[in-house]
């Protein structure tokens, strides 16, 4: 089924992936990112002690060989590709979003908007407690809430939006994937990008 949160904007899609073998590879890619990952000296505020997303920049979760990640990889190439612009060739980045007790992530954007980029996620483990996203399409200050699901697929467009999570209040840890989808003219003409362009695969 599919959805639309934010007209011409966001939307959505439910997914039939195995979730107990995705949250299975989640948390051996969480293991292996936080043996093999370089120190930060200092995490951006807005990840608060999400390890692995502090950790981002680093690692690319769909580089990863198991056999679920790789079907969600393709599910999400399914999904969104329909919605990007065919006059541009696209990578995308992915990194895992574990949540702990009390952990939240807080209101921040992605890409500019000259950028074109999309961003978006998948809920793998997070319906122990209720859980949102939240979104302001700014200038405006419409509060969107998107509700989290097992196996929903959530992408838009990132260009003129902040969002943000509730607070997980679960004793159990709250697991998305999360990943940007880039015009690859954009980050070759981006140098600050450009350093990172081994962690983005062809999309």
């Amino acid at each position: 089924m599919r959805h639309v949160f934010i007209e011409d904007y966001l939307f959505g899609e439910d997914l039939k992936i195995n979730l107990l073998g995705l949250k299975k590879e989640c948390r051996e890619i969480e293991t292996l990112i936080l043996k093999n990952a370089k120190p930060i000296d200092t995490p951006k505020k807005i990840h608060y002690d999400l390890k692995t997303t502090s950790l981002y920049s680093q690692y690319n979760v769909f580089t990863y060989s198991g056999s679920t990640i790789q079907s969600l990889y393709k599910k999400i190439k399914q999904s969104v590709t329909p919605f990007l612009s065919d006059r541009n060739d696209y990578m995308i980045q992915a990194w895992l979003n574990i949540y702990h007790k009390n952990q939240s992530i807080g209101w921040h954007r992605h890409y500019p908007a000259v950028a074109k980029t999309w961003h978006g996620f998948f809920c793998v483990s997070t319906e122990d407690t209720p859980s949102f996203t939240y979104y302001k399409i700014c200038p405006a200050e419409t509060e969107y809430k998107v509700i989290s699901r097992d196996n929903l697929l959530v992408f838009g467009k990132s260009e003129n939006d902040i969002h943000c999570t509730s607070t997980w209040t679960s004793e159990k840890p709250r697991i998305t994937i999360a990943f940007d989808i880039i015009p690859i003219k954009y980050l070759y003409n981006s140098p600050a990008d450009r350093v990172q362009i081994n962690h983005f695969l062809p999309f």
